[in-house]
């Protein structure tokens, strides 16, 4: 291979090298990211998310570009960026593949509408929230994942609950505990009982209220031995309580609604639920004391509420003016870009075209020089041929003699047009034909213990010689002509030491030691340059080629 054409492959593979490392990079950033997410740990900043989405949008596939758009949407949610994250949410459900079947796409999906419906019932926004959770399911039953489905049907009462649609809530409820127990889940089935409880108690179905109470603990799997409901479902005290409450145990209904104080999961409904049982008790002093604490705790839900409403106000106006500076930014930086762009592609183009016109004229100029040597030795050949002819054929025919008189003048000529076209070629050029030639290419694979691990043979050696000395003619006259006193073994040597074969190869070629190549290096320095060194010999062939205006190749 020609040394300048590995120039662009080792700029290429420096670019993929690059590339590839900074996509490495860029996926570290999304498994963190990831990790962070999943062990609800909050994120403390946007600026990587930022950079690897970036990133993905321009070189990842349609599965990299959602999970980045998903994550940073997670980043926005923790830093209280609401606009932003659903935004992030939107934009990673447009750059999915909707008609994948895929269970990573569909899996990452069903997160991002899961998400923005967590975020949607936060904001107290039903209809929005339903819309999503109707997205999730379809995404959870296309995906065969039953469990899934049947939870989101569940998921969905409590949006129709806080639109006071009853009806709706407790179908849907009664829709989700039949798929449960279809399915084998048996558990899950009875906790969906919970909200139905309570609308019992509240509609004064007090026996109804009874037995659904004794079935939820004795099947949904949520109580231990001393009667604790597990962490999560706290709020089945309120429910149990109020039940106690309306059918006149007054002290049960205290006693259910301090677990539910004790626990610190539901202070509100606690609070309620205690200053019923006092109003019902008439003890006018934890009536009072209730009334306060509920009072607070209702005050704490609304002031939550406004500090996030004002929160979502601000970051609202704060992302809707970023918005309008990004977008006047991009106008002013558009045709700037495109006219960078041009420029870097068009450069690109005339680099390729430059370096690809240049190897397309070294080629043919190289198969030039080719043919012209193969076609002057064939010349010489004919001429030669001719010659002997008609030394043997003297004493023929005149008419003969006088075809074979003008076959040699038109050959004669040929010869010294090819000639003269010869000597007009530099002599590196004549190097680099010689050093690529398939002979010089067949010694060096003898030499390098292969397959083709024969000696060469006579004739090889023959042809060597004779290339040699046709490509170059006053390297020879150095090395091998009349006045050197050079043997045939020695002339070799030289001639091989001149066509930059290593040590170890003529070593291999000649059939001798390297130490045995060292001393005949030696010898020939000593023959020619009256120098005694093995090592100088190289530097002194270098000289003499020089003093007849030559190099070494």
């Amino acid at each position: 291979m020609n040394v300048k054409s590995i120039y662009p492959l080792m700029f290429l593979l420096l670019l993929t090298a690059c590339y590839g490392s900074r996509r490495q990079q860029m996926l570290t950033v999304l498994d963190e990211a990831d990790s962070l997410n999943r062990n609800y740990i909050p994120f403390a900043t946007d600026s990587q998310l930022l950079a690897a989405t970036r990133f993905f949008d321009a070189h990842g596939t349609s599965l990299e570009q959602l999970r980045a758009h998903y994550l940073l949407g997670c980043a926005y949610r923790d830093l209280g960026q609401a606009p932003e994250a659903l935004q992030a949410w939107h934009d990673a459900i447009d750059r999915a593949d909707t008609t994948s079947r895929d269970s990573a796409v569909l899996e990452r999906l069903m997160a991002v509408y899961g998400q923005m419906a967590e975020m949607y019932d936060g904001h107290n926004l039903p209809d929005d929230e339903l819309e999503m959770l109707k997205q999730y399911a379809r995404l959870a039953k296309k995906n065969d994942d039953t469990l899934k489905y049947i939870h989101i049907i569940e998921v969905s009462s409590k949006p129709y609950d806080l639109m006071g649609d009853t009806v709706r809530m407790t179908s849907a409820l009664q829709t989700a505990q039949k798929l449960y127990e279809e399915a084998g889940y048996h558990q899950e089935a009875v906790r969906t009982l919970s909200p139905i409880i309570y609308l019992n108690i509240s509609r004064g179905n007090l026996d109804e209220a009874r037995r659904l109470i004794d079935y939820y603990e004795s099947e949904s799997g949520l109580f231990d031995e001393d009667g604790e409901i597990a962490v999560g479902f706290e709020t089945y005290y309120y429910f149990k309580g109020l039940y106690y409450l309306h059918t006149a145990h007054p002290d049960l209904a205290e006693q259910y609604m301090r677990r539910l104080l004790n626990s610190h999961r539901d202070n509100l409904n606690a609070c309620r639920g205690l200053l019923q049982v006092y109003r019902q008790y008439r003890q006018l002093d934890s009536v009072s004391k209730y009334s306060l604490l509920f009072e607070r705790a209702n005050d704490s839900v609304a002031s939550i509420k406004r500090t996030e409403a004002m929160h979502r106000m601000t970051s609202m106006y704060n992302y809707q003016r970023y918005q309008l500076t990004a977008e006047r930014a991009l106008r002013s930086t558009t045709i700037s870009r495109i006219i960078v762009a041009f420029v870097l592609f068009m450069a690109c183009v005339s680099l390729l075209i430059g370096y690809y016109s240049y190897w397309q004229y070294k080629k043919k100029k190289l198969a030039e020089i080719s043919h012209l040597s193969s076609e002057y030795q064939k010349s010489l050949i004919d001429y030669n041929r001719v010659s002997k002819e008609l030394e043997l054929l003297k004493l023929n025919e005149s008419s003969f003699i006088d075809s074979k008189k003008q076959e040699i003048e038109e050959l004669k000529a040929i010869v010294i047009e090819q000639e003269s076209r010869w000597q007009n070629i530099s002599q590196g050029e004549k190097d680099m034909v010689l050093q690529n030639s398939d002979l010089v290419k067949l010694f060096h694979k003898k030499a390098g213990g292969g397959r083709d691990n024969t000696m060469p043979t006579t004739n090889q050696w023959a042809q060597l010689q004779d290339m040699f000395e046709h490509f170059m003619p006053m390297a020879y006259d150095v090395v091998g002509g009349m006045s050197t006193p050079l043997s045939p073994l020695e002339l070799k040597a030289c001639i091989l030491i001149l066509l930059k074969f290593a040590n170890s190869e003529i070593s291999v070629l000649l059939g001798v030691t390297p130490q045995r190549v060292s001393n005949m290096k030696s010898r020939i320095n000593q023959k020619l340059f009256h120098d005694t060194s093995a090592s100088s010999l190289e530097k002194n062939l270098k000289k003499a080629l020089l003093e007849r205006g030559l190099k070494m190749m």
